[in-house]
């Protein structure tokens, strides 16, 4: 929490995940209006928008949505949701993109992939979400799928050469 205090505080870019248990106490409330993007699983989702993890995807989708929408309407959002996608929520505008077919190994690090990719779109500009242009959406979808077709929590076999054979492979134009 002091360092997302510190992050708003010097008007940096703040973002942020969390756990689930975390999403529960009072304390995150205050901390929501601090940060400019959010990425969290669905069991995530659920607990912000205080929902059951067993209502269905939209629904707790809809619920995690008016949670922070009440909080802070500029904060932009990242649902992972496996292998049933992600979505991605901003300014009022709620965007879906399919998981890519891979053989899953190890899930593990996935997460933390698409925050990888999140934030590499930010560095390179990337708008948050939207169309068919590289977007920082995008970009966290394509590493978290490489990222499980790995038996390490990370992927160490990711780099420039796999990313561009990948792309190819799933006509996914990023980089």
């Amino acid at each position: 929490s002091k360092l997302i205090r510190l992050g708003s505080a010097t008007r940096a870019f703040v973002l942020a995940s969390f756990v689930s248990e975390e999403l529960k106490t009072p304390a995150v409330k205050y901390l929501l209006r601090r940060i400019n993007l959010l990425s969290v699983n669905m069991g995530e989702a659920a607990a912000l928008g205080e929902i059951s993890e067993k209502a269905p995807i939209e629904k707790i989708i809809q619920a995690c949505i008016r949670k922070i929408s009440n909080v802070n309407q500029r904060m932009k959002l990242c649902i992972t949701c496996g292998s049933r996608g992600m979505y991605g929520y901003e300014n009022g505008r709620l965007e879906f993109l399919p998981a890519f077919k891979v053989p899953v190994v190890n899930s593990a690090g996935a997460g933390d992939a698409v925050l990888s990719g999140l934030i590499m779109g930010l560095i390179l500009g990337f708008p948050f979400s939207g169309g068919k242009l590289p977007t920082c959406l995008r970009a966290g979808r394509m590493l978290s799928a490489l990222s499980v077709t790995s038996p390490d929590t990370i992927n160490f076999d990711i780099d420039l050469k796999g990313i561009r054979k990948f792309q190819i492979i799933h006509n996914e134009h990023i980089f």
